[in-house]
């Protein structure tokens, strides 16, 4: 029986990789031996191609994402040369921005094969074919995924004990924002027919089954959660009923929460669930600009009303170097978003991915932008490179001190006297000033600095 191994290249030890345990459901029927295995990128790169060798695949299948691309580019070869009875297969948002010619000139071209879009559909022709085809390069329609099988086995849940575990109920978004990889996805996919009792007890069955492996984080990926409203609340429903449930993490979109929400949001114990929320720019033109559709008014006292009458962790998003966006306008962005005091603020900077409209657009107004993961944005339309510097440090001054969740006693008085990019720009001077780091600051160091710039 031929070894498959699924070996993901994760950011951290705490991470999983939920496209492989997909790979591996779809195939459970066939004659192969599947294992899962990770390193991260703290890991030794020979260490991780030590491991891999000692396994001996016969098939070794990886994800290739912006995170992991320039960490397993190198070791690319070795493998090929190492295990010469093995098939790669490759697979991933970032795959195609492998340059896999030379190698196939050099190995055979059979045993590099690149699976390109959603790839559970292909990968099961291919594990029905033996893992031989006549193209490397294999792409095509996919499954819906309402046909696909849950992902994970039992056995392979107790192992993520402590992890963070990420599901899906929905694929595609109704939303169009130019920076985003779903701006050209079209699918409006389902996972549940909930009008069906036998697809609603299903649902509850998936979820038990997640919330039993007791996880660090259960991560629903969903690009909005909340567009299905029926969904959101036997999902909430559900776990709320759940004891011990861990933290539940989910994006949501702030315009469409209702009175309805809150009042049932309002049932969870501090901590239970975790919104991420893209506001991105409170700047009407902006959001234009940017494809997005939002009211930031609508938004603003909806999520006010979240942290007045719920225990929900707000983690609020907003962007540097969206079109037309400039360094005053992404400051009063913070203010508004302040106003609401979130549990997190990331001041995150843009990255430009070649499958988004976003980068024929930052090509027309004159980006620059790195060529090499992340694609994060150096200039744009209307920011200099020495400004996204500074805001990059504003960002790393927001976790910093915002986000440790420490003196908010002295916040709440600081922010009634001064705006908040005031005083997040004081603390970015003071540390350029007398040449402090602007991460791996240790807490009583952070403490002194912030007594010291708040006058207390």
């Amino acid at each position: 029986m031929k070894k498959i191994l699924m070996h993901a290249i994760n950011s951290s030890w705490s991470h999983s990789c939920p496209s492989l345990y997909y790979l591996g459901s779809v195939i459970r029927d066939l004659p192969y031996s599947v294992t899962h295995s990770s390193s991260t990128l703290k890991d030794d790169p020979l260490d991780t191609l030590e491991e891999l060798v000692k396994q001996a695949p016969d098939i070794l299948c990886l994800p290739v994402y912006i995170w992991n691309r320039r960490y397993l580019e190198p070791l690319l070869r070795p493998m090929l040369s190492l295990l010469p009875g093995c098939t790669l297969v490759l697979g991933g948002p970032e795959a195609t921005q492998l340059e896999l010619a030379a190698l196939r000139e050099e190995f055979s071209s059979g045993r590099l094969i690149r699976i390109t879009g959603p790839g559970e559909l292909s990968f099961r022709r291919l594990a029905e074919a033996g893992f031989v085809s006549a193209e490397p390069e294999i792409s095509g329609e996919n499954y819906p995924l309402s046909e696909l099988p849950f992902p994970y086995t039992e056995e392979e849940l107790q192992t993520m004990e402590g992890k963070l575990i990420y599901y899906e109920t929905s694929r595609g978004c109704p939303y169009g924002c130019i920076y985003c990889l779903s701006a050209t996805d079209k699918r409006a996919e389902k996972r549940f027919e909930l009008s069906r009792p036998e697809e609603l007890a299903k649902l509850k069955q998936e979820l038990d089954l997640l919330l039993s492996a007791k996880p660090r984080t259960l991560k629903f990926v969903d690009r909005s959660f909340n567009t299905d409203k029926d969904l959101a609340h036997i999902v909430w429903q559900h776990i709320l009923q759940y004891p011990e449930a861990p933290v539940c993490h989910f994006e949501i979109y702030p315009d469409l929460i209702t009175e309805e929400d809150i009042r049932l949001l309002a049932q969870a114990p501090a901590g239970l669930f975790r919104f991420e929320i893209g506001i991105q720019s409170t700047n009407p033109a902006t959001l234009k600009n940017s494809g997005r559709s939002m009211n930031w008014p609508r938004a603003k006292e909806i999520l006010l009303r979240l942290r007045r009458d719920t225990e929900v962790l707000c983690h609020c998003d907003l962007l540097i170097g969206l079109p037309g966006e400039n360094y005053s306008s992404i400051l009063n962005s913070i203010d508004e978003e302040m106003d609401i005091l979130p549990h997190e603020l990331q001041l995150g900077t843009l990255k430009i991915l070649s499958d988004t409209p976003m980068h024929k657009l930052a090509g027309k107004l004159g980006y620059l932008w790195q060529q090499e993961p992340p694609y994060r944005v150096l200039a744009s339309d209307a920011l200099s490179f020495s400004e996204v510097c500074r805001l990059d440090h504003l960002a790393h001054i927001i976790n910093l001190y915002w986000n440790k969740g420490e003196e908010r006693e002295l916040w709440r008085e600081a922010l009634k006297q001064r705006k908040s990019s005031e005083l997040f720009t004081a603390l970015m001077n003071y540390h350029l000033e007398h040449g402090i780091q602007f991460h791996s600051v240790a807490a009583k160091r952070r403490q002194e600095v912030l007594r010291a710039m708040l006058g207390q």
